[in-house]
């Protein structure tokens, strides 16, 4: 039933998303613009009317999208971009501490909702990289 089901859906999205039964392979770094240093967790969401595919941030900033599996690529289109990440000190940090955040995020709100980002790409079978500079929250 699971298979059924899987190919059901990789069906759908093929139909819906005007790519055939390809998915583009797209792949990027995130970094921060002040100094390059990569962001080190998070996730980038790419969305348009059909699609909603994502990419998990690694360690060094690099991620890859997925649609129906982590890194199985995207389908050709038009795409607006997010980016969530959220940081949580260590348990070990005392709760009193007035400094200290439950969870602050890395970088700016506006990169939390695809329509304030100013993030968006179109991807074709030769869109391959998409290397993305996101600014710190403003203090």
């Amino acid at each position: 039933m699971n298979r059924f089901v899987l190919i059901s859906l990789c069906l759908f999205v093929s139909i819906f998303a005007g790519c055939g039964n390809n998915l583009c392979s797209l792949r990027g770094k995130v970094v921060f613009s002040d100094d390059g240093t990569p962001l080190p967790c998070g996730k980038v969401m790419f969305d348009n009317e059909q699609t909603r595919s994502q990419g998990k941030v690694n360690p060094d900033g690099t991620y890859m999208v997925g649609t129906l599996s982590d890194s199985d690529g995207i389908p050709a289109g038009t795409y607006k971009v997010s980016i969530t990440v959220t940081y949580k000190p260590p348990e070990n940090t005392a709760s009193n501490d007035m400094n200290v955040s439950q969870s602050e995020s890395l970088i700016d709100a506006k990169y939390a909702n695809s329509s304030t980002s100013g993030l968006t790409i179109t991807v074709d079978s030769k869109t391959k990289i998409f290397d993305i500079k996101v600014d710190r929250p403003n203090k």
